[in-house]
C-alpha cells in the first residue's frame, strides 16, 4: 500500500504542510478538492501507519491488512469531494477501513477462512505487526521482556476466532464504546458483551504461561 501511493502521487507541496495544525489540515483537504490531487500523498504519508495498523488488528494477517489499508485510501482518495469535514479526516478514513475490513471478514467467515493464517509472516516489523513499536529504553533485559509480550499478544490476537477477535479489537485496543462496536459490527448489544467476555478469556488462556 504505502509504495503504490508513494510512487503513484507527486510530492508537490508535501514539505511546506504542517498537517499537525487542523485548519493547516483543512486547507490541504480544501485544496486536494479544488484540484491539487497530487497533494493527497500528505494524507497518505501521514495515516498510512495508523490504518495499516487498524486493519492488521481486525484482520491479523499482514496481506490481507495491507489491502484493506490500500482500498480505504483509495476509496477516501475517489470520494474526497463528499467529505464535508464534520469529522477529522483520520475518523473519516478509519471508519472506511473498519467497515472494508469487517466486509472483508465476513466474506471470509462464509468462505470458512475465519482465522488468520499468516501472522508468522508479520514479526519481523512491530508496526507491520499493529502493535505500538517499543520505545528504546535504558534496560535491554526489560526491552526484550516487553517485545516478547508485544509478540506474544500479537500471535495470539491472529489465533482468536474472528467472532472473538474484532469486538476484542474495537473495545479493547481501538477504545470504542460498547455501542460503537455494536454499530460498527451490527450485532446486539448483549452478543458484544458476551463475545468480548469469551473473547478476553480466550486471550488469558493463551497467554497465561507467559503472563
Amino acid at each position: 500500500m504505502p509504495r503504490t501511493w508513494a510512487g503513484a502521487v507527486s510530492s508537490k507541496g508535501a514539505e511546506a504542510i504542517d498537517v499537525d495544525s487542523v485548519s493547516a489540515e483543512a486547507a490541504l483537504i480544501g485544496r486536494i478538492q479544488n484540484g491539487s490531487r497530487e497533494e493527497f500523498r500528505v494524507l497518505v504519508q501521514r495515516y498510512q501507519s495508523r490504518v495499516y495498523s487498524v486493519a492488521y488488528r481486525l484482520m491479523g494477517d499482514p496481506e490481507e491488512a495491507e489491502d484493506i489499508a490500500q482500498e480505504a485510501f483509495l476509496r477516501a482518495y475517489r470520494n474526497l469531494g463528499r467529505f464535508q469535514g464534520q469529522a477529522s479526516f483520520y475518523t473519516w478514513v478509519y471508519r472506511i477501513t473498519t467497515n472494508l475490513a469487517l466486509s472483508r471478514l465476513r466474506y471470509l467467515e462464509r468462505r470458512g477462512r475465519g482465522k488468520s493464517e499468516s501472522v508468522e509472516q508479520s514479526r519481523e516489523d512491530p508496526e507491520r505487526r499493529g502493535l505500538d513499536p517499543i520505545d528504546t529504553g535504558p534496560n535491554p533485559r526489560e526491552q526484550l521482556i516487553e517485545q516478547d509480550l508485544e509478540k506474544r499478544i500479537g500471535e495470539a490476537l491472529g489465533r482468536l476466532p474472528t467472532m472473538f477477535r474484532i469486538v476484542v479489537v474495537l473495545r479493547d485496543i481501538e477504545n470504542k464504546s460498547y455501542e460503537e462496536v455494536a454499530r460498527l459490527t451490527g450485532l446486539p448489544l448483549g452478543t458484544v458483551k458476551s463475545r468480548l467476555h469469551e473473547g478476553r478469556a480466550k486471550l488469558q488462556q493463551m497467554l497465561a504461561e507467559f503472563l
